[in-house]
């Protein structure tokens, strides 16, 4: 694996913790695919089905033609550790991407954390957190929830 100075000439240590991602992620497309990966990144570690997930959804917001995957990937485990206060990150995150369509955002937001079929707390959090940062009210949360759970049950042909 290359290092992150080798991958992006910049020095970590050269990096106050506070502004690393600001410092990383600074366009539009990079805010919006660091913002999957952070709806993915539950355990500290991504699966194979959520980057396969995150993938389908860059290209199909065309991503894909703008940015590294692979890079991108990088800069966001590289600096992940160090954001401690997820609320700031979420709004510098959101302030990039300057969202029109903000209920269609929670909603893909959503239905990564929703890919295992489960809502953990953490998760909920990060759905209420999102939520807030774009400045969507609660009944409106819930229902976007509410939604990706019952698409998640009949995609898997669980229902009852």
């Amino acid at each position: 694996m290359i290092s992150f100075q080798e991958c992006h000439g910049i020095n970590v240590e050269d990096i106050c913790e506070k502004c690393m991602f600001q410092t990383l992620v600074n366009t539009q497309n990079q805010a919006l695919c660091h913002l999957l990966f952070h709806c993915c990144m539950k355990d500290g570690n991504f699966q194979e089905a959520e980057l396969n997930q995150i993938s389908e959804k860059m290209v199909l917001l065309g991503l894909d033609k703008d940015l590294d995957f692979k890079k991108e990937v990088i800069k966001y485990q590289q600096y992940r550790p160090m954001v401690n206060d997820e609320k700031e990150y979420l709004r510098h995150i959101i302030e990039l991407i300057s969202p029109v369509n903000d209920l269609a955002l929670l909603s893909y937001c959503t239905e990564l954390m929703v890919s295992d079929g489960l809502l953990e707390m953490t998760e909920e959090t990060l759905v209420e957190n999102i939520a807030n940062a774009l400045h969507i009210d609660e009944t409106s949360r819930k229902t976007i929830t509410k939604l990706a759970m019952q698409r998640k049950v009949i995609e898997t042909g669980k229902i009852v």
